[in-house]
């Protein structure tokens, strides 16, 4: 089965070695380890003819790793977790592994094998990339494959049954993706909420991204955007905005200090931009309210 998985070092750090690898085939299947023994930055580039799924025991200290369907991914430390690409998508990027044993266990299944003999209640399932999700069932499997890798003689039969096993659990898996997809729709989760509210309030003087908001949330950007709203009623930069003001005027109310610093407190480049958000979100201007408290 025919399958391509490039890893090379990225062309502005020459030298050093190609992670080690040692793989195996059998019928609508085949399993590499990859060890990565070196902390030179690495490029990544995926374009499968197979289903790929892989199980990470890997940390960096930097990197961005892009599939077909995803934002963007810029997580560090990936141990224990899983990605998945189906045939078709692709994947790329680059990371920047620590100083540790890095490797990861890859999976390659053949797309025709495996529908063609699924049972029915998994045969018609739409699969779609997965980027960094956990999945006890499916890692235990890919373990049981990547210990077959070590052995003189592995036995095929056994390890077709994993293969077999694994596109059933990838199916199963893809609905437990869906399912918390779905309650995501709803919004975001009261605790994540409150954790995003307080980091706010924290950090109202300086410039808060979304993509902030949204790593701190465990979410893509878009993700967020469209969470926070159903859940606050307002986009991230209309309550940011709001707190802000919310925040100058306590400021106004409760101390001396001139308009200028206060502006500058709740992350404004001065008065005048802070006196502009301030009539657009209350109706008043500054002095209007300095003289009303």
């Amino acid at each position: 089965m025919e399958h391509f998985l490039k890893v090379t070092l990225r062309s502005d750090e020459p030298g050093g070695t190609l992670p080690v690898r040692r793989s195996q085939s059998w019928q609508g299947l085949s399993a590499e380890a990859v060890h990565i023994n070196q902390a030179d930055p690495l490029e990544l580039a995926l374009k499968s003819s197979a289903h790929y799924l892989a199980l990470h025991d890997y940390r960096s200290s930097d990197g961005e790793i892009r599939i077909t369907g995803h934002a963007p991914s810029h997580e560090k430390d990936i141990r224990g977790k899983m990605t998945f690409v189906p045939y078709g998508c692709e994947g790329s990027g680059w990371t920047a592994p620590v100083k540790r044993k890095n490797t990861f266990t890859a999976i390659y299944l053949d797309p025709a094998a495996m529908f063609a003999e699924l049972d029915e209640v998994h045969s018609h399932v739409t699969l779609e990339p997965m980027l960094y999700f956990q999945d006890q069932t499916l890692s235990s499997t890919v373990t049981k494959l990547r210990v077959l890798l070590d052995e003189t003689s592995p036995n095929s039969m056994y390890a077709e049954t994993l293969g077999l096993l694994l596109g059933m659990e990838i199916c199963k898996a893809q609905s437990r993706v869906s399912t918390q997809a779905s309650r995501q729709r709803h919004g975001l989760s009261r605790k994540t909420e409150n954790a995003i509210r307080e980091y706010v309030e924290a950090n109202l003087f300086r410039d808060v991204t979304l993509a902030e908001l949204a790593e701190l949330a465990g979410l893509s950007r878009f993700h967020f955007a469209r969470s926070f709203k159903r859940s606050t009623g307002l986009p991230p930069h209309r309550y940011l905005l709001q707190q802000r003001v919310e925040r100058a005027k306590e400021l106004l109310a409760t101390s001396t200090l001139p308009v200028s610093e206060i502006a500058t407190a709740v992350g404004f480049p001065g008065p005048t931009p802070l006196a502009r958000a301030f009539l657009r979100m209350t109706g008043s201007t500054l002095k209007e309210f300095e003289r009303q408290v």
